[in-house]
């Protein structure tokens, strides 16, 4: 099978099979900071309430779930309340952005891989280690492999985006006329396309 990637004009294709590429060398891990007003505000929050309590926080934050006893915190932090309010909501759009910008996603493609992410509990694990160190050693390589996860999932791609797959010469895809699924075909070989993509007989990348 091929790899299906997405083009500078939107569209995906399945691309010949490219010869496996040597293991690059390990570089040095790149730290990426929010603003120093969020910066400020974890320190402060780490000081006064704990790192247990704060790395609750910090889950809750960027999995957008609603604070519990948001009015305690509020008081332990010595804010008032609205104050805390909108100092969350900011750091919420800070750490989202810094994902997007990490993992190269449009709006709608980070809320299907948060969807996905969240949703999973086999990515359980992954999520608060990947959460705890890009909040507290600005650390993405975690959220970086999820993405890359994704993206080599089904899950990153409709049906329609496949149905409309550029292919080269003697590939196919096409929506089976019993079963409705999506079907890829190629050098002999039929199979449903999501089903090529989770075995590894297809793969999925994203390039600009």
């Amino acid at each position: 099978m091929g790899l299906i990637e997405r083009g500078p004009d939107g569209q995906y294709r399945i691309a010949e099979q490219k010869q496996q590429e040597a293991p690059k060398q390990d570089t040095p891990v790149q730290m990426e900071k929010i603003s120093e007003a969020g910066e400020a505000f974890f320190s402060h929050a780490a000081s006064k309430l704990g790192p247990t309590t704060t790395h609750a926080l910090a889950l809750a934050v960027i999995e957008g779930r609603d604070l519990k006893m948001s009015g305690e915190l509020a008081s332990k932090l010595h804010m008032e309340p609205a104050h805390f309010s909108r100092a969350i909501e900011k750091l919420t759009g800070e750490f989202q952005a810094q994902a997007r910008t990490a993992l190269d996603m449009d709006e709608q493609t980070f809320t299907d891989f948060t969807s996905w992410a969240l949703s999973n509990n086999e990515n359980a694990n992954a999520v608060r280690d990947a959460i705890l160190a890009q909040v507290d050693n600005g650390d993405l390589r975690g959220l970086r492999a999820l993405g890359q996860r994704f993206t080599a999932s089904s899950a990153a791609y409709d049906d329609e985006s496949l149905l409309n797959a550029e292919v080269p010469a003697g590939a196919r895809v096409y929506r089976d006329s019993i079963t409705g699924k999506v079907m890829v075909s190629q050098n002999g070989q039929t199979s449903t396309l999501r089903q090529a993509i989770a075995s590894g007989e297809a793969r999925v990348s994203r390039r600009k």
